[in-house]
């Protein structure tokens, strides 16, 4: 902050700010080939996602509930916000006028490498009899296991995604015009203007979706669809 006096009866303050923050949510490194994975791709492609995979459907769903171990998450955020005010304020005979504006710039950049290490799925047909391929699985009395299939290292489907770096953004900023009158001894009026407007957050390059209740859905011939 600096204050300066311009004059006995006017007095110049300006602000600068700057708010840094980074909020990661990183697993561990880990060499897929450890456990006799041969990796995803995305392990070259992108080195900062060589971790233990995501290993999902070990048991038999019941009741909706399938364990599952290993990374899903891996991403690092950042908030950033530089801020500026300026304030202006002069005496004038019975008046005390002032003048300003302040400024806020939002930015929310993110690394998401989420399913980069590869989401790997078992299912019971991989050690099922050979029989039962292309024959729909019986809950009833299945052949295989998922569990089993994965002791073979045999997954049914794997998962993956590149990684993504994002930035949301932003910016606030208003002006205000005020005076202090005082008209007597007994009687002081205040009065004044301000004008304040905000963006709503969006991605840099358009490439976050969002509800847009005027666009036109073709599948259902009504308003409300996603936009980019």
């Amino acid at each position: 902050n600096l204050d300066k006096l311009l004059t006995p009866t006017m007095n110049l303050h300006v602000g600068l700010g700057y708010f840094h923050q980074r909020e990661p949510s990183k697993p561990h490194e880990f060499d897929q080939s450890r456990i006799g994975l041969p990796g995803t791709g995305a392990v070259n492609a992108y080195p900062n996602a060589n971790a233990f995979p995501g290993i999902g459907a070990l048991l038999t769903s019941s009741g909706g509930f399938s364990p599952s171990i290993g990374a899903l998450g891996d991403s690092t955020a950042w908030e950033q916000k530089p801020t500026a005010n300026l304030n202006l304020s002069w005496l004038k005979n019975n008046h005390t006028f002032k003048f300003g504006g302040d400024l806020t710039i939002q930015g929310y950049p993110t690394q998401n490498r989420t399913r980069a290490n590869g989401i790997f799925t078992f299912n019971a047909a991989e050690s099922g009899n050979p029989w039962t391929n292309g024959q729909t699985l019986s809950l009833t009395n299945p052949t295989g296991f998922n569990y089993a299939s994965f002791l073979l290292g045999s997954p049914d489907v794997v998962n993956i995604a590149q990684q993504t770096f994002t930035r949301l953004g932003g910016h606030a900023f208003a002006f205000f015009a005020q005076d202090n009158w005082k008209v007597t001894r007994r009687l002081t009026i205040e009065y004044g203007l301000r004008y304040d407007f905000q963006t709503y957050l969006r991605e840099q390059h358009g490439r976050l979706s969002s509800a847009s209740f005027s666009t036109m859905n073709p599948a259902i011939n009504r308003l409300g669809a996603v936009a980019y």
